[in-house]
């Protein structure tokens, strides 16, 4: 610690620390004796907790941590060997390093807004969901609590760095840079934050069944918290426009020729946001475009992939969503709860043959839909 400590304050950020500063971070997480434990301001702390000498010294220091991150190895840096059975204690741990980090990273302005050793930390987050997949299946809470509990760390520090960017003065934005005759964008905190949202989405949509523990894990654990987080959070806004957009991206392979991934995520938003095609309310909310679209994109496209690639199409069937073969729909089955039979919601899917050797899709109706979409990701660049 006190070479840290004279490290940051001599402003030496190139100094060779970062092995050092490594390992003290995994022995800290593994050791739920250590001051990592002690000082976690949600407990039982107290001064000690609200004063963090340990947390600060090690993660106060943005610059030391990524500069240090570019030479070899930064403080927050993990190695898979280390991660490997890390519980969910242990992950949210890891959060609470993190978040002060990031809380140093954005007190001042900054002129360039990427950030290598927090990108890296985020992705070591995130792959804590990869397991999620082992609770597919499993029907008691005890089976699965573990599991769960890593996907609320993950989500909840996703919410606190969120916080952060809020009540900075110095919010990372995006930096467009003309390169000849091309324009493209610089990455922000904002767009590892939603790439980080897509991949723990995917990771969630492992979990087909039962339909109880699937409706937990993608619509109480993550899709409420992405809806709920922040309703009057600018930075939230821009990330569920974001990541709106980075769905629709991943959902235009299912037209041309789907894959797991693509069909895992349909089938969890048709398991979050239902199938039906004329709902009564919600039709203003952030989200109504993502629906119409999932819903549109499922009823045109998933007879042509029950035909094409059953195997593939049986993958998008998550949660309560079933397939009616006999009638060609889609059939959401949500919680019975107190009633005698289970509410339901139906999906009739557009018939599809094989179009002849040669034959050219309906150029008009595709362009209208990409000038929708490109409208809608317009909008998520604001």
């Amino acid at each position: 610690m006190a070479l840290i400590d004279e490290a940051a304050r001599q402003k030496q950020y190139s100094a060779p620390l970062g092995p050092f500063a490594q390992n003290i971070t995994i022995e800290a997480i593994k050791n739920h004796d250590s001051a990592l434990y002690h000082e976690d301001r949600y407990g039982t702390s107290g001064l000690l907790g609200q004063m963090q000498p340990f947390t600060r010294g090690m993660y106060g220091c943005y610059e030391l941590i990524e500069q240090s991150g570019s030479a070899a190895a930064s403080a927050l840096e993990l190695h898979y060997r280390d991660t490997d059975g890390l519980t969910a204690s242990e992950w949210e741990a890891y959060g609470r390093a993190l978040t002060v980090t990031t809380a140093d990273y954005l007190r001042t302005e900054r002129p360039s807004s990427g950030s290598q050793a927090i990108k890296r930390a985020i992705e070591h987050l995130v792959g804590s969901t990869r397991t999620l997949y082992q609770i597919d299946g499993v029907t008691e809470w005890h089976q699965w609590r573990d599991e769960w509990a890593k996907l609320h760390s993950a989500m909840s520090v996703i919410n606190e760095i969120v916080d952060q960017i809020d009540a900075s003065p110095n919010r990372p934005t995006r930096r467009h840079v003309l390169t000849g005759q091309r324009k493209y964008y610089q990455r922000d905190l904002t767009d590892e934050l939603c790439d980080g949202l897509l991949e723990i989405l995917f990771h969630a949509s492992a979990v087909k069944g039962p339909a109880d523990t699937a409706w937990s894990i993608h619509h109480n654990s993550f899709w409420d918290g992405i809806k709920q987080f922040g309703n009057s959070s600018e930075t939230w806004s821009v990330i569920r426009a974001r990541l709106i957009r980075l769905l629709i991206h991943e959902l235009a392979n299912v037209r041309k020729y789907a894959d797991f991934k693509s069909i895992r995520i349909m089938g969890l938003l048709l398991n979050v946001l239902g199938v039906n095609e004329h709902p009564k309310g919600d039709t203003n909310s952030e989200f109504a475009f993502l629906r119409r679209y999932v819903i549109r994109l499922a009823k045109t496209t998933y007879i042509k992939i029950v035909t094409e690639q059953p195997h593939v199409a049986e993958a998008g069937l998550l949660g309560g969503i079933t397939f009616d073969a006999s009638s060609k729909r889609l059939v959401k089955t949500y919680a019975r709860g107190l009633r005698v039979e289970p509410a339901r919601e139906y999906l009739d899917l557009d018939d599809w043959t094989p179009p002849p050797r040669g034959a050219t899709d309906d150029l008009p109706a595709a362009k209208r839909r990409r000038r929708s979409v490109r409208r809608h990701s317009r909008a998520a660049d604001r």
